[in-house]
């Protein structure tokens, strides 16, 4: 993405501990994987099957319905991570304050650290800071996460 076309970034990763969870991936992510040149031998698990509530089968390596591949975040986040210049990812210190104005933005971490830029991207899941900051009261963004 964007360090490959030599845009300066910073990912701030708050979790102390990479907690060891399984992940499934649906064709979209699939599709943004091999966008990205991370290759199917990395993200192609064992295959997962799933049911609708009425019993449908949603996905399943045996019917011939769409693929959906495991793995454990630990790994996805490796490749993710794979290349990148030394020091991108800053980890173990929440953001906690963030502002933007016509100059930028500006990110505060949970240590006391601050870091400047043109743009912030909150990826940040269902409970974001950069959402809340940004976004309080905006009902449809909270519908989107089914909330």
């Amino acid at each position: 993405g964007l360090s490959r076309a030599s845009v300066p970034v910073a990912v701030f990763d708050g979790a102390k501990l990479q907690a060891e969870r399984g992940l499934a991936l649906w064709p979209r992510a699939q599709a943004v994987l091999t966008h990205l040149g991370i290759s199917p031998e990395v993200w192609k698990g064992p295959p997962a099957a799933y049911r609708s509530r009425d019993g449908h089968w949603l996905s399943s390596s045996v019917s011939g319905n769409t693929q959906v591949w495991t793995l454990r975040q630990t790994e996805l986040l490796a490749a993710l991570s794979e290349g990148l210049p030394e020091g991108t990812i800053k980890r173990g210190a929440a953001v906690v304050g963030a502002h933007a104005d016509a100059q930028g933005v500006s990110v505060t971490l949970s240590d006391g650290r601050r870091f400047e830029g043109s743009v912030l991207v909150g990826a940040d899941g269902a409970y974001s800071f950069v959402r809340r900051r940004f976004f309080e009261g905006e009902q449809s963004l909270l519908q989107v996460c089914g909330r």
